[in-house]
């Protein structure tokens, strides 16, 4: 399904013209890259170590990095407006 919803995207991407070709060949061929890294490391750990849960880890340790990522580019995004106040927060008076 994620493949496909992705997919569906990039197809859309390119039919409109919104994608540079160039970025995308390097963008796909590291993530390929570190998909297939990523496949033999952790199953060479199963093996090693017999524990199926590493992947439970691996994923939460994922979604952890992006939720740091994600907090911490807002923090910097609040920031930067609360400083320049040119674009506001976003928060008006509502009978103006």
């Amino acid at each position: 399904m994620v493949l496909f919803s992705s997919s569906g995207a990039l197809l859309s991407f390119v039919v409109l013209r919104r994608i540079n070709p160039q970025y995308a060949l390097v963008y796909g061929a590291a993530s390929m890259l570190a998909s297939v890294l990523g496949v033999l490391v952790l199953g060479g750990m199963i093996k090693r170590t017999g524990r199926s849960s590493l992947v439970v880890f691996a994923l939460a340790l994922v979604m952890g990095t992006g939720l740091v990522c994600i907090t911490g580019f807002g923090i910097q995004t609040l920031e930067e407006a609360w400083t320049s106040r040119s674009q506001g927060l976003g928060f008006h008076d509502l009978c103006a």
